[in-house]
């Protein structure tokens, strides 16, 4: 994942801008989805962005993560 663009704004918050080139498999070794998704655009960047969380944050707990009704993903408690 090139990843273009990386800022540290504290702590607690990364911002990174990146662009997505890799196939699925690549993501899928990594991180899993956390819901079926059929359109493969759309699932590939949400792997992405489950993957890139993990570069920001290698210790974030994003097996933790879940969907609200809304179909938004937080953190039980958080």
């Amino acid at each position: 994942m090139p990843l273009v663009y990386q800022q540290d704004i504290n702590d607690e918050c990364r911002l990174g801008v990146w662009q997505i080139s890799e196939a699925e498999d690549f993501f899928l070794q990594k991180v899993a989805p956390i819901r079926q998704i059929s359109h493969p655009h759309k699932r590939i960047q949400h792997l992405a962005g489950r993957y890139l969380l993990l570069e920001l944050f290698p210790d974030f707990p994003i097996d933790l993560v879940m969907l609200a009704d809304t179909r938004r993903p937080f953190l039980p408690g958080g």
